[in-house]
């Protein structure tokens, strides 16, 4: 992210980021090219949050107030780090988590309910215990296949 992304991220004006390149330890910076500074959020907001933590202790050891500035800060940070995590798509909501495996196991739990309707049909009278039992191990092969390839589960609760 550039210098300006990275400022409207941690709250601050792009001057405090050049100045903080000078502190101990600097602020991490990915690339330097002679018109832009990149930086990864990732890696600059636990920088941040170790920095902050760092002055409040430095200021003011075991100062109750100081304290709860701190946990106040570090929360702050970690929700920043869950924003910026759903933002790219690295973080989904447990319902919508949930809501998907949900269906695939009412997927396979279908498949395998007609399963004896299946077999039922297509096995013919006449057919030797080894091809019958190729055919079974057909359908649970298909089925294993289709979970594992589709992203669209109407597909395979269709068949």
């Amino acid at each position: 992210m550039n210098q300006i992304e990275a400022a409207k991220l941690l709250g601050v004006t792009e001057r405090t980021l050049r100045n903080w390149e000078k502190e101990v330890p600097p602020i991490p910076v990915n690339q330097i090219t002679d018109t832009r500074v990149e930086y990864d959020a990732p890696m600059i907001v636990k920088w941040y949050v170790d920095f902050k933590l760092s002055q409040y202790a430095k200021a003011n050891v075991g100062s109750d107030k100081k304290a709860a500035e701190t946990r106040e800060a570090f929360a702050k940070a970690e929700l920043r780090e869950i924003e910026l995590a759903k933002e790219k798509g690295e973080l989904v909501p447990v319902d919508e988590v949930a809501e998907i495996w949900l269906k695939h196991v009412l997927v396979v739990r279908n498949t395998i309910l007609n399963f004896p309707h299946q077999i039922a049909i297509s096995i013919e009278d006449g057919l030797s215990y080894q091809e019958k039992k190729q055919k079974v191990q057909n359908m649970v092969d298909e089925l294993l296949r289709n979970l594992a390839t589709t992203t669209n589960l109407h597909d395979i609760s269709e068949r």
